[in-house]
């Protein structure tokens, strides 16, 4: 079956992790710390949750109870939309288990703290991953947010001196309702997750999982190339001087067959952003990268509630 993928570019974008660096895959860039130092490490293989880096955390001498990191999220936010992160936390090299929670604040113009949201208290059993999670509503006036997860003692908020924390795969969301939050924020992914891109600089801007179009038949992608002799006409002479370009991408007109209308509108939605595409039709051999080179056409099928969606493509360098 063909498929038509287009980057999380797209506004119709399944989901989005709007932490920018969530891994800690290439710096700490953008953490906020109070009360811990933090490095990465790749020598715990066995405990990452999320490519090759964990972020360490060491308590420092003299901890209190607001003992946290944190990072921004990465869009402006809208009062009344609900946003929601998820942080795991592994206590290491520790005697006995901790507590653990997490925080989201609200900021407005001004950056003057207007909101202020805590998960409840999780016990952190030593050695073992938690997953604390909140999702809080943004208020009145709010442009700007953040996610801390604290560091707690047992009985007390305020941590064990030098205890060892790591952290990984943040996932950062914002959503309609409460229970929409709720859901995305539960399955981690970035821009190197399958089925997912970076929005721009990978391991430093917020991610999306691709959009996936698939037609319910595709009805026809020929193509040209244009060619590689770049010819021009001398004065004086009855011959050409002949150049040699590269070779041409390929350009067509692909043409889909949907279910519906609202099937055909939602893929003029797509097809009129402007994001880049990838076609795959395993079954015949092509997959190539494309954009919208020119006009698109939707058409209703004579006689039956199919319709046809065309649009003309150029085929360009995978990114």
């Amino acid at each position: 079956m063909a498929t038509i993928k287009t980057a999380g570019t797209s506004t119709l974008a399944t989901a989005r992790n709007l932490f920018t660096n969530p891994s800690f895959e290439t710096s700490t860039t953008g953490i906020l710390a109070s009360g811990v130092t933090v490095s990465r490490t790749d020598t715990l293989s066995d405990i990452v949750l999320s490519g090759s880096w964990v972020l360490g955390m060491v308590v420092d001498a003299a901890p209190n109870g607001f003992t946290a990191v944190g990072q921004e999220f990465s869009e402006v936010v809208t009062p009344g939309r609900w946003y929601a992160a998820r942080l795991p936390f592994r206590p290491s090299s520790v005697t006995g288990d901790r507590r653990t929670r997490v925080r989201i604040l609200f900021y407005d113009d001004t950056d003057t703290q207007i909101g202020s949201f805590y998960s409840p208290y999780y016990d952190a059993p030593a050695t073992s991953w938690t997953y604390p999670t909140v999702a809080a509503q943004a208020p009145p006036g709010a442009v700007s947010a953040a996610a801390f997860h604290y560091i707690h003692g047992v009985g007390s908020d305020t941590p064990t001196a030098s205890d060892v924390w790591r952290s990984d795969a943040w996932m950062g969301v914002s959503a309609d309702t409460q229970a929409d939050a709720l859901a995305a924020v539960a399955t981690y992914f970035d821009g190197d997750s399958e089925g997912a891109s970076w929005l721009g600089a990978p391991h430093a801007s917020p991610s999306a999982l691709d959009y996936v179009m698939q037609p319910l038949l595709i009805l026809n992608y020929g193509f040209t190339r244009g060619s590689r002799n770049v010819v021009l006409e001398p004065l004086g002479s009855g011959f050409p001087t002949v150049f040699l370009r590269g070779a041409q991408s390929r350009s067509g007109t692909l043409t889909m067959l949907f279910e519906s209308a609202a099937a055909a509108n939602e893929a003029d939605a797509v097809f009129s952003s402007t994001a880049r595409f990838h076609f795959q039709e395993p079954e015949a051999g092509q997959d190539f990268h494309f954009i919208k080179s020119g006009n698109l056409a939707v058409t209703k099928v004579e006689g039956v509630n199919y319709w046809t969606v065309a649009v003309e493509f150029r085929e360009v360098e995978p990114l």
